[in-house]
């Protein structure tokens, strides 16, 4: 039996060699599997780090949007209060500070698919990149900060400057082309185009912008330009374009001459200096002037020289008191109007305007030989008039006729003549008794003949505003200017005496229209605060769209204003009040002293306050009375053709393209706040506020009022909480409105905030995620100016899985090697033990 449990054994023995080799060659083919199995995913994952590419589309001068497709981002774990993992994305320059990153800046948070790939787009708005600047696209951990050592992979950015910033052409000045037609052979109509007036500006009374337009002969001194010449006023649109039509009847052409149209601004004569622009014109002569042929050589001699010569019948033995003569007149211009006026003697020649300024009393009008209106006084075609005319002795001097072109034409000193008056000897006696009856007979039957002339009755308005009433007449010959339906005057208050040059626009004026027998009617209204009782003033009145001046108002009227209804005398009330008080003190010696109470009345100065009445200057808005000249420029409703253009201002709407900018919010962030915690995310960049906790050594300076209340569902104090619970943070003692942001550190999540109530208790409510990390947490109220604190734990839920309470610590490539340990260990345990007892045999051999 031994022998055959021997040779068993042997058998046993011997025949086993292979089996046991076999097994251990399988053993050892099994550990190989496993760790290749093993190391091969470890293998992978470490050799695909992240990488990114770009793909950036500009949009003109408004932002580039930039895709961003990333893979090897499998190893970046998912944060607590994360659905899945993120990654950061901004623009930066390259070579930056990493360190200056805010958390307003640009910046995108990427959500990570399971197997490592990243989409993303992000949005930079054209402002805030410098074409003379290179720029990357940096990714770093979701909940920090970026630095040079924590990015997860950086890109270079190409970003075709040209198209985000497309070259343009620097807005033209104002420019226009005025494009010429015959009319019927008697005129030319030039078609007026404009661009580039966008900077012109309404002028006081426009209700928008106008530019002046005149056909004028090149090389031309511009400052022979008169109102009466032809020319328009036009609108400028709000674009700044400009549509309008000058027509100029052919006569005023000459066709040996060159043109061009200029414009320059509106209410001014046009100069070397303030043109906007001028273009050379193109005129069909053969159209305007079809037969040529009709001896056009002795026009130019038919152009005779003006020599104006005045006579008056009788011209001596004149009644000094008044008398009435025959004024002759040859050899003017029967296209300039003239005045006839009497005046004091003076030498030729001389600015005669300013002579007939002083002089309008019984002053007539010679009208153009071409005026229609069969009850004038006009020239004939030879310039030739008469006319009957009062006059009488002036003053102690010679008094004379005279004759000057009327206001159109102030200038013109070609109509200018005299003829002086010889007066008989008037006895002293009976003239007395005369005087007062011939003045007022004559005076009336002169005023309908005189030029222009006016009344300015004042009035005090409540002791702060002055009124003049303004009444006119003889302002029949002033002519509605372009634009206007009806001619205007303008009428403004000046000292006497005073530089007219120094009018500026916003003086106080008005501008008053003209009716059709030549009478207007107007109030002048005046601020008190802008009258000085020292001085005299007077009301000028001049052309309409011009600046006064002393060769051009119509006519000129000394005012007289109440001062004592400005100022009122306040001494009344100061005077009786002292006198009572002496009187009876005197009864008592010793008050003496007292009576220096009537030093009181001093007070009455106070009454100087009445000056204070100047305040009322506020109502320098009635000087906005002056918008009455809005009314004159009924000058720009002639142009109502163009108002249609107002629908233009919808353009300014255009500038909502500014609102793309918005598009920076599109920071893929608000793609992740579908993950219900994500938005903490946007606070994670608080982190930075973790440096305030140095400042928890203010703890100790009242720690009662530092403690942090924590509460369960139930009400009951705790200071730990079960995931998936909720939990109340309270603060108690602070003041009723106080707001506080709260957070749960150390890795930053942000609570709903917390306002505190009327008993001074602020509370906030969180629900801890199934899966957030055990452990031990810091809760933290923070108001700006106080900061409460305190620690509480977080526990792990009994239904929860072993490794649910574990903080995650990688990715699942480490669990796997931890399992291929094991086996390997169990293997290679098995191993040794079959070697052992393979020894054992052989010992028992």
């Amino acid at each position: 039996m031994a022998e055959t449990a021997t040779s068993a054994l042997r058998a046993r023995a011997d025949g086993g060699r292979p089996r046991k080799r076999g097994f251990l060659a399988l053993v050892m083919a099994a550990l190989l599997g496993v760790g290749g199995t093993v190391a091969a995913p470890i293998a992978a994952q470490a050799a695909e780090a992240p990488q990114i590419t770009l793909d950036v589309v500009e949009t003109a001068d408004t932002q580039i949007s930039i895709t961003i497709e990333g893979t090897g981002f499998g190893d970046v774990p998912a944060l607590p209060g994360q659905t899945e993992p993120h990654a950061y994305f901004k623009l930066s320059e390259i070579g930056a500070d990493l360190s200056q990153v805010e958390q307003d800046d640009p910046s995108i948070s990427a959500s990570i698919e399971d197997d490592g790939t990243l989409t993303g787009v992000l949005v930079i708005p054209a402002t805030d990149l410098d074409a003379s600047k290179s720029y990357e696209v940096i990714s770093w951990p979701s909940r920090s900060y970026p630095s040079e050592s924590n990015l997860y992979v950086r890109a270079a950015a190409e970003i075709d400057w040209e198209a985000l910033f497309p070259a343009t052409e620097a807005p033209a000045g104002p420019s226009f082309t005025a494009e010429s037609t015959v009319v019927d052979g008697t005129k030319v109509s030039f078609a007026i185009e404009g661009t580039g007036f966008g900077d012109v500006k309404a002028l006081p009374g426009q209700s928008e912008p106008h530019v002046y337009f005149t056909l004028s002969e090149i090389g031309a001194d511009l400052s022979q330009v008169t109102q009466g010449d032809t020319s328009i006023s036009a609108t400028v649109a709000q674009d700044g374009t400009i549509s309008d039509v000058l027509v100029v009847p052919a006569e005023e052409l000459d066709s040996s001459k060159s043109y061009e149209v200029i414009s320059w601004p509106s209410r001014s004569n046009p100069s070397e200096s303030n043109l906007y622009a001028r273009t050379a014109v193109t005129i069909d002569w053969a159209a305007l002037t079809p037969e040529p042929t009709e001896e056009p050589t002795p026009e130019p001699t038919e152009e005779p020289g003006y020599a104006p010569e005045l006579t008056v019948s009788p011209a001596t033995g004149l009644d000094a008191e008044g008398d009435t003569v025959t004024v002759t007149g040859t050899g003017y211009d029967p296209a300039q109007p003239i005045y006839v006026f009497l005046c004091r003697d003076v030498e030729l020649p001389t600015n005669l305007w300013s002579v007939a300024l002083t002089c309008t009393t019984g002053a007539k009008v010679i009208y153009a030989s071409t005026d229609t209106n069969e009850t004038r006084v006009r020239f004939d075609d030879e310039g030739a008039f008469q006319l009957e005319f009062e006059v009488k002795q002036l003053n102690d001097g010679a008094t004379s006729v005279y004759t000057a072109a009327n206001h159109t034409a102030p200038t013109n000193r070609g109509q200018d003549a005299k003829a002086t008056l010889a007066f008989a000897a008037v006895e002293p006696t009976p003239e007395p008794t005369t005087e007062p009856t011939p003045e007022p007979t004559t005076e009336p039957t002169e005023e309908p003949t005189t030029g222009p002339s006016f009344t300015a009755e004042s009035t005090v308005i409540d002791g702060t505003t002055v009124s003049f009433a303004i009444e006119g007449k003889g302002f029949d010959d002033v002519k509605a200017l372009p634009g206007q339906s009806e001619p205007h005057v303008y009428f403004k208050l000046s000292e006497i005496g005073a530089d007219l040059s120094q009018v500026e626009q916003d003086d106080p004026s008005i501008s008053v229209s003209v009716e059709a027998d030549g009478t207007l009617s107007g109030v002048l209204e005046i601020d008190a605060a802008e009258l000085d009782a020292s001085r005299s003033y007077e009301v000028i009145s001049w052309p309409s769209r011009s600046y006064p001046s002393e060769s051009n108002l119509y006519a000129r009227t000394a005012v007289t204003i109440d001062w004592a209804a400005i100022t009122p005398q306040p001494s009344p009330e100061p005077t009786p009040e002292p006198s009572p008080e002496p009187t009876p003190e005197p009864t008592t010696p010793a008050e003496p002293t007292d009576p220096a109470e009537p030093t009181d009345p001093a007070e009455p100065t106070t009454p100087v306050e009445p000056t204070t009445p100047a305040e009322p200057t506020t109502p320098a808005e009635p000087t906005t009375p002056a918008e009455p000249t809005t009314p004159a420029e009924p000058t720009t409703p002639a142009e109502p053709t163009d108002p249609a253009e107002p629908t233009m201002p919808t353009e300014p709407t255009t500038p909502a393209e500014p609102t793309d900018p918005a598009e920076p919010t599109t920071p893929a962030e608000p793609t992740t706040p579908a993950e219900p915690t994500t938005p903490a995310e946007p606070t994670t960049p608080a982190e930075p506020t973790d440096p305030a906790e140095p400042t928890t050594p203010a703890e100790p300076t009242n720690p009662a009022e530092q403690n942090v209340e924590i509460t369960d569902g139930e009400g009951a104090s705790v200071d730990s909480v079960v995931q998936g619970d909720s939990i109340t943070f309270s603060v108690r003692g602070v003041e009723a409105g106080t707001e506080f942001a709260v957070t749960v550190h150390s890795d930053p999540i942000t609570l709903p905030a917390a306002v505190a109530n009327e008993q001074g208790v602020a509370s906030t409510t969180w629900t801890v995620p199934a899966d957030f990390a055990v452990g031990e947490y810091t809760v933290v109220f923070d108001s700006g100016t106080a900061t409460y604190k305190t620690t509480f734990t977080v526990v792990a839920s009994e239904t929860a899985d072993n490794g649910s309470s574990l903080v995650p610590t990688g990715s699942d490539s480490v669990a796997e090697l931890m399992a291929g340990v094991a086996i390997m260990t169990m293997l290679s345990a098995g191993v040794l033990l079959l070697a052992r007892r393979r020894s054992l045999v052989r010992i028992g051999r």
